[in-house]
């Protein structure tokens, strides 16, 4: 009797070369936030001694930038319109931009009104920089994970503080608070190389990305994208709107006024920046 041929092997297909790509757009993201708000806010308070030793300007006028924070409210809702319309790689690179030109200006400024105008730059750039687009793609690259990457994204916020103030501290203090403008202008342009490269929020690259190592399971619950069917006057009409804005401005306002004057305070109590 002819010999039958062996049954044919069954291969499973293998998964494509590489790492999913939201691990690297969590990362830049991460990054974003944590060097943004180090820079913009957490060392805000390291240069205040070096501008009223240099120009002579009292502590009033140098805190009264921290008034045009302002600035980030008032441009969020349209920053959140853009997303959704360019999405979030132009979105973070035109803020980023913004924050950039902001420290440059600061950093070769000679009159006040220089510093008010640099400072209005990095407050308009800063909401999109960090919080808007990390909501949106931690929520289009891990649909099932939502909440645990947001929660490891922004632990960058309180990272980038310890470490920008640090930055700035040996910075300054070696070179002074021009320098410390330009390297925080310089670290910023390297993130804006990072969002370049990684950053990514349409479908299709969601799709092609599902099939490489460490891709998240997605169930049939999970949707592309962050709408939840909501409009905006359904929104204004919930309670639970209003106190999760009350919750991010109380907070946001002790950290503003609080945060900011702790550096110089400290000094003028005899304790040395290294400490």
């Amino acid at each position: 009797m002819p010999r039958s041929s062996p049954d044919p092997v069954m291969v499973a297909p293998a998964r494509s070369r590489g790492l999913y790509d939201g691990w690297s757009i969590a990362l830049t993201v991460s990054l974003a936030t944590a060097i943004t708000i180090g820079t913009v806010n957490y060392a805000f308070g390291v240069f205040i001694d070096p501008l009223e030793d240099h120009f002579g300007w009292s502590r009033t006028q140098i805190n009264t930038a921290l008034t045009f924070g302002v600035a980030a409210a008032l441009i969020s809702p349209l920053i959140g319109r853009w997303l959704d319309r360019f999405g979030s790689r132009l979105v973070m690179v035109g803020s980023l931009a913004l924050v950039v030109a902001g420290f440059f200006t600061i950093a070769g400024m000679t009159e006040l009104w220089h510093f008010y105008a640099g400072s209005l730059l990095l407050y308009l750039g800063l909401p999109g920089s960090m919080i808007l687009p990390t909501g949106r793609l931690i929520s289009i690259w891990f649909p099932g994970m939502r909440g645990r990457m947001m929660g490891f994204v922004m632990a960058g916020e309180n990272i980038g503080g310890l470490a920008m103030v640090s930055l700035a501290t040996l910075v300054v203090g070696a070179s002074g608070w021009r320098t410390g403008y330009v390297a925080f202008g310089v670290i910023i342009l390297l993130i804006v190389v990072l969002v370049v490269a990684f950053v990514r929020d349409r479908e299709s690259d969601v799709a092609a990305a599902r099939e490489k190592r460490w891709a998240p399971a997605v169930s049939e619950n999970d949707g592309f994208g962050t709408s939840v069917g909501y409009a905006l006057r359904d929104v204004l009409r919930m309670r639970s709107y209003y106190f999760l804005a009350a919750g991010h401005a109380v907070p946001m306002l002790s950290f503003s006024a609080f945060l900011t004057q702790l550096i110089p305070h400290l000094a003028s109590e005899g304790i040395s920046s290294g400490a």
